[in-house]
């Protein structure tokens, strides 16, 4: 295990050297997502994580600090929200194609760039890249470190 933990370390500086973009930004607006909010963004792409207080747990931030976080994304059009048809008391968040966009220009790994390295696979080795960052991408919701 610890060689695999090991491999995924050396190879991940090569992927994100490859394909970053300098970018620093405290907070979210129409033209730029701050990391923190970016992060929240992706995570609403998860079922699991569209309740603000899962969300929050998870992401080790106050509830309340999760709260503000959300309804500023919705204020940009970047989330949105709904009452839970399973319970009228709570509200679940998603994202909207907008926040999607903003995830694909504001992220810390260049889209140009990364199309261009995948440009370099074939097709089905492509969904083998995909496949595997989102197994791992699973099992970090199920990490309770």
């Amino acid at each position: 295990m610890k060689n695999i933990a090991l491999q995924i370390q050396m190879l991940y500086p090569r992927i994100y050297m490859a394909c970053h973009v300098e970018h620093i930004k405290r907070r979210s607006s129409d033209e730029q997502v701050s990391a923190r909010d970016a992060a929240i963004l992706a995570h609403l792409t998860e079922g699991y994580f569209q309740s603000p207080k899962n969300l929050a747990a998870h992401m080790n931030i106050a509830a309340s600090t999760m709260s503000e976080a959300l309804h500023h994304l919705v204020s940009l059009g970047f989330a949105k929200f709904a009452t839970d048809e399973n319970d009228a008391r709570q509200t679940i968040f998603s994202i909207t194609q907008t926040g999607r966009d903003a995830i694909a220009q504001n992220s810390v790994l260049d889209g140009k760039k990364l199309e261009k390295l995948l440009a370099t696979l074939p097709e089905t080795d492509q969904q083998k890249v995909v496949e595997g960052l989102k197994l791992l991408a699973d099992a970090a919701i199920n990490q309770k470190d």
